[in-house]
């Protein structure tokens, strides 16, 4: 899989053996909310096939859709919220 994924195209293979130890492959169904805002994410989501919808709740309640991940993508948000990289 790591070799599918644009976000380790150019890895040393270092970080690409360390993602294969540590990765878990999880399907997720359709509708299946994976976090909310304010959460802490103590995980790092790259979807391999399929999209997750990113969205805020507006003041009044409804939903605004920020962006979407797809295929070999993964969240700039949880990018943004890592206090260390390997």
């Amino acid at each position: 899989m790591p070799q599918s994924l644009a976000i380790l195209k150019d890895a040393p293979d270092r970080i690409i053996e360390l993602f294969e130890q540590h990765a878990m492959r999880q399907t997720v169904p359709a509708g299946v909310e994976l976090s909310r805002e304010g959460d802490a994410c103590t995980y790092f989501p790259i979807v391999e096939s399929g999209s997750i919808r990113v969205y805020k709740l507006s003041r009044d309640g409804h939903e605004v859709t920020l962006y979407r991940i797809r295929g070999g993508e993964s969240c700039i948000l949880t990018l943004s919220d890592r206090k260390s990289v390997v």
